[in-house]
């Protein structure tokens, strides 16, 4: 998913790249006011802007919930072609310069909603789980599952615990069809304690259970509300320890 959302955002920027591009030649004069700006506002408005840009920059990278932090980020970036726009159409509208400013502004709209579109969304589990045409949770007859538990940098890695218990198996993933999730483009940190269920049926599915996230195979997901099957097994009388 996050291979679309880039090539989505590659195909925004060329395509309004070449549309800036057509306009300036066609339609605007060559002008070198942005250096210097227009105006003292809008020079203190681009250094304030960009200032708040690089803070969120940071903050994607440094702290979770990186998608709020890049979503101000193109807000910021949106607000600041939208002013560039205003001022230039203000102050020198015969040189059409911000004809540009606004292409720009509307390409990073565009983002902004495709962001949106890719991230946002919530689904369930039984949604995400229909592109595989083979699994079927009711034929399931024997389920793998490993407690991985951390403690600051070290992780303990219990025994697997095999289940056989039709009805068991059966309230796992009763539990988990109850989950709603979103994509989640970026990760999460995998340092954290988490259940592993490995499923053998006719093909082999891997499923991580973090208390906020699921993996399904190569695919991160961030639960929305409750994550029924984490509490389940947190709440299971399972002795991890000295399971046979």
């Amino acid at each position: 998913m996050f291979n679309f959302f880039l090539l989505f955002i590659l195909l925004v920027v060329i395509l309004t790249s070449i549309l800036a591009y057509y306009i300036r030649e066609k339609y605007t004069y060559y002008t070198s006011h942005r250096y210097p700006p227009i105006n003292n506002t809008k020079k203190w408005v681009d250094r304030i802007l960009q200032l708040l840009m690089v803070f969120n920059i940071i903050g994607a990278f440094v702290f979770s919930n990186t998608e709020i932090y890049l979503i101000i980020f193109i807000v910021l970036v949106i607000i600041q072609n939208g002013f560039s726009a205003y001022v230039e159409y203000k102050h020198e509208r015969e040189e059409n310069e911000y004809m540009i400013s606004l292409v720009w502004m509307i390409g990073s709209l565009i983002i902004l909603v495709g962001f949106m579109f890719f991230t946002f969304p919530t689904t369930t589990f039984d949604e995400v789980m229909q592109k595989y045409e083979s699994f079927n949770p009711e034929l399931i007859e024997q389920l793998e599952i490993e407690n991985d538990t951390w403690n600051e940098d070290e992780i303990t890695y219990y025994p697997a615990t095999i289940i056989e218990d039709k009805q068991i198996i059966d309230q796992i993933f009763s539990e988990l069809s109850k989950v709603e999730v979103r994509n989640n483009l970026f990760g999460y940190e995998k340092r954290a304690d988490h259940y592993s269920l490995n499923i053998r049926n006719r093909e082999f599915y891997y499923i991580a259970v973090y208390e906020n996230y699921l993996t399904i195979d190569s695919e991160d997901y961030r639960v929305v509300g409750e994550n029924y099957l984490y509490k389940l097994l947190e709440e299971s009388e399972i002795d991890w320890d000295n399971f046979d």
